[in-house]
């Protein structure tokens, strides 16, 4: 049996304790056979008071202090790495970690984001981990992988989810009106300059116009595809289920004990990774397609263009919101 890593961002009040998320983590652990053999925490009073308090939810599993945890001390690739080295046995137990934000993302990330070219292919890029105060995150131990530790995201269970399940649902909506619209525009483009028949004549390269308009039949495709994604998202949590069977994916958390939040993020992030993205890129090279049958460009000129889209491209990715949590 693998050991379980459980990350757990420390409470903002001793008053308020999280009973709840105690009991359902001890419940969830005694399903799986697991003990918490260990509780790590930062040096800092709260993540202190929240480690003792914890311990006697779990039968007594020793308790110690390590500094590495403190939000202080700065964090590099190799501590985090060594961190999780030592307190990770191959031995089938559990080690709960309470901490700050960002150390105990960081921890995370490097764990969650080692694996095989293939698994990220299959899987999307690898998750952020966002805890809420007191929440708790499960990640399953993978053998050790490029010399580093790795795993993958098993459950996560958090005080209260409701605010963040109205959140993301409307999130999903917005994304869900950007699709039909870019499917809409798509459609017009489609039937209104490429498959009239009059200005065929006009666009040059047939070629090029044979590439642009399978690349926006895909992108069509992908977008009503996405919206049709997104609508099943939004169904009520009354009537969701699933057929006998049913494998979960590896990149989707285990639900319960997972709330209805992570279940909703993780897959509307799926759907805009492997449905909605290459959708916008199929637009892209049809527009591209397009261009080019209408530019009619010689050989230097297509060079000269193809280096300033690059550079463009190049610009624009890395032009994007930089977030994160801080304690």
């Amino acid at each position: 049996m693998p050991d379980v890593l459980l990350l757990c961002r420390h409470i903002k009040d001793e008053d308020e304790l999280p009973v709840a998320v105690a009991e359902r983590v001890r419940e969830t652990l005694d399903h799986d056979g697991l003990d918490v053999a260990l509780i790590l925490h930062a040096r800092t009073p709260l993540a202190t008071a929240h480690a003792r308090w914890f311990a006697t939810k779990l039968d007594g599993p020793a308790v110690r202090a390590d500094e590495r945890l403190d939000p202080a001390n700065d964090a590099t690739p190799g501590g985090l790495d060594e961190l999780t080295r030592s307190i990770t046995r191959g031995e089938g137990r559990a080690v709960l970690v309470i901490g700050h934000m960002p150390q105990l993302g960081w921890l995370a990330g490097r764990m969650l984001g080692n694996r095989p070219w293939w698994r990220a292919l299959v899987d999307g890029p690898a998750p952020l981990l966002p805890l809420e105060s007191a929440e708790v995150a499960a990640i399953t131990v993978d053998p050790e992988f490029r010399g580093r530790p790795a795993g993958w995201l098993d459950w996560t269970v958090a005080p209260d989810d409701s605010q963040a399940i109205d959140e993301v649902r409307e999130k999903i909506k917005s994304k869900m009106e950007v699709a039909k619209l870019l499917g809409g525009l798509m459609s017009l483009v489609l039937s209104g300059v490429l498959l009239a028949p009059g200005r065929l004549h006009e666009l040059g390269d047939r070629g090029a116009v044979t590439v642009a308009a399978v690349a926006f039949l895909i992108a069509i495709g992908l977008f009503l595809r996405t919206m049709y994604a997104y609508d099943q998202l939004l169904m009520p949590r009354r009537f969701w289920g699933e057929q006998l069977g049913t494998r979960r994916p590896r990149w989707l958390v285990r639900r319960p004990p997972s709330s209805a939040a992570w279940v909703l993020y993780q897959n509307m992030m799926h759907i805009w990774t492997f449905v909605f993205t290459p959708a916008t890129v199929a637009v892209l090279v049809g527009l591209i397609a397009l261009a080019y049958a209408a530019l009619d460009l010689s050989g230097p000129a297509t060079i000269v263009v193809a280096i300033v889209l690059a550079a463009a491209t190049a610009y624009a990715l890395r032009q994007r919101p930089v977030l994160g949590t801080q304690d």
